[in-house]
């Protein structure tokens, strides 16, 4: 997800107006990037989403991070292994990480909204 918020960041950033078109769909990393622009074009069915971390794991390839901590949740920390609540402060951490990058992709200052509008006083 660190490339896509990158290119998001950069995207958001640029003075150009931006317009990201989604005929389909846009999952996983291509969320933020349209996120970033200031107007997105989609089809009636079209789907943006889903926003859900994902933490590599060496025996299942990749695991969701909210998984990761419903586990944790349901037996008790007294009952999973120190290498699930390792994944699972990780978890919490990609989590907020990217809930900040949709805020902050989201946030637009009053002039960008109101582009021909007199400044607030």
């Amino acid at each position: 997800m660190l490339v896509a918020a990158q290119i998001a960041m950069t995207l958001k950033a640029h003075p150009a107006k931006k317009t990201v078109i989604v005929p389909h769909y846009a999952m996983s990393e291509g969320t933020p990037i349209a996120l970033a622009a200031d107007e997105i074009i989609t089809d009636p069915y079209a789907v943006l989403g889903p926003l859900d971390p994902q933490l590599s794991d060496p025996k299942t390839g990749a695991v969701p991070a909210v998984s990761v901590l419903r586990v944790v949740k349901e037996k008790g920390i007294d009952k999973v292994s120190d290498e699930t609540l390792i994944k699972a402060d990780i978890a919490e951490k990609a989590i907020k990480q990217l809930e900040e990058l949709v805020v902050e992709l989201a946030q637009t200052s009053s002039e960008e909204r109101r582009p021909n509008s007199l400044p607030r006083r």
